[in-house]
């Protein structure tokens, strides 16, 4: 056991809460909560773990049922976050990739996967739920265990066509830990479930973050990956918080009819998209 501190000692000070942090340990904050939170688009919560700038938080704590979601966010104690339960991951989900060739199941794991099974509303369309009696991934065609809003949920038809002049590519850059980048090129980008401005593919337009957008430790052991991206129908007009078109972020984009959006939260643009088909092609452009 630790050694008890003297009755007269002083207690520690609380974390700060987001309003009173410096503008830039906010943008430390939003860098360290993309980087965490790729672990819950392409790794594991166990992954998630191992990582030291990340740490695991458990849905209970956030008006959930205990040990049935997950999330990861940043390691550091002051990034306060305000989430939901619909931020965090069931604890039987999983990148499609990690998907097994089959799969034995019994009422009891199926009960256990039910918190977000049964339909594809509240899941991702690129991950695997272990023991759910339907999937939601492109996967579940082939294995015929597909949910019933599978066809409107996630198959998707074409994003419309731009208008003339406005289809460019771009190559964007997007720094993410080693696990997450060589899945990336594997596998493929896939929309994360939450973010800054919501579930997106996040980038911006230089291999190397800005010191401003610096994150301890995620520029000393992570991945940069070099992507040729169609950006569309682009979105310019949000405010440094994600605000604009009469709402925020990725919703209010989709709902104007754009196929992407750019923002700068005061130290650098960054450019989102939501349609991985967007991504003409992917590599590392430099391991750190």
């Amino acid at each position: 056991r630790g050694r008890q501190a003297p009755a007269d000692a002083e207690a520690p000070a609380p974390a700060p809460s987001s309003d009173a942090l410096p503008e830039k340990h906010k943008q430390d904050c939003r860098v360290s909560s993309e980087y965490c939170l790729d672990f819950m688009t392409y790794g594991t919560k166990e992954t998630c773990q191992e990582d030291s700038d990340c740490r695991v938080l458990d849905v209970g704590d956030y008006g959930g049922e205990e040990g049935k979601a997950w999330y990861c966010g940043p390691a550091q104690a002051s990034c306060t976050m305000s989430l939901t339960p619909d931020d965090f991951q069931p604890i039987h989900e999983l990148p499609e990739n990690l998907q097994p060739e089959s799969e034995m199941f019994s009422d009891s794991l199926q009960a256990s996967a039910g918190y977000w099974a049964g339909g594809c509303a509240r899941r991702s369309c690129y991950s695997y739920i272990r023991y759910a009696s339907c999937q939601c991934n492109s996967r579940c065609m082939g294995y015929g265990n597909c949910c019933y809003d599978y066809g409107s949920r996630c198959v998707h038809s074409p994003a419309p066509a731009p208008p003339a002049g406005a289809g460019v590519t771009m190559t964007l850059y997007h720094t993410t830990s080693v696990m997450a980048a060589n899945s990336i090129v594997a596998s493929g980008f896939h929309p994360g479930r939450s973010g800054w401005c919501g579930g997106a593919i996040y980038f911006i337009n230089q291999p190397y973050l800005p010191k401003t957008k610096y994150a301890p430790g995620i520029t000393k052991a992570g991945a940069i990956l070099e992507a040729k991206v169609n950006m569309g129908h682009m979105a310019t007009h949000f405010d440094r918080h994600c605000k604009g078109y009469g709402g925020t972020g990725v919703s209010a984009a989709r709902r104007a009819g754009y196929n992407s959006l750019t923002f700068n939260p005061g130290d650098g643009a960054e450019f989102l998209i939501w349609d991985s088909a967007q991504v003409q092609s992917v590599k590392i452009f430099k391991y750190m």
